[in-house]
């Protein structure tokens, strides 16, 4: 059950990670090119 809960939150930190880094930060085209 902890594992489900850990899975989750990771899931839910990146989805929130994309909606706080602004379009035109630097973050956003080195993403692009990973």
């Amino acid at each position: 059950m902890r594992g489900a809960d850990v899975t989750q939150e990771s899931l839910f930190t990146v989805a929130k990670l994309a909606d706080f880094v602004p379009a035109n930060h630097p973050l956003r085209s080195i993403r692009e090119l990973a």
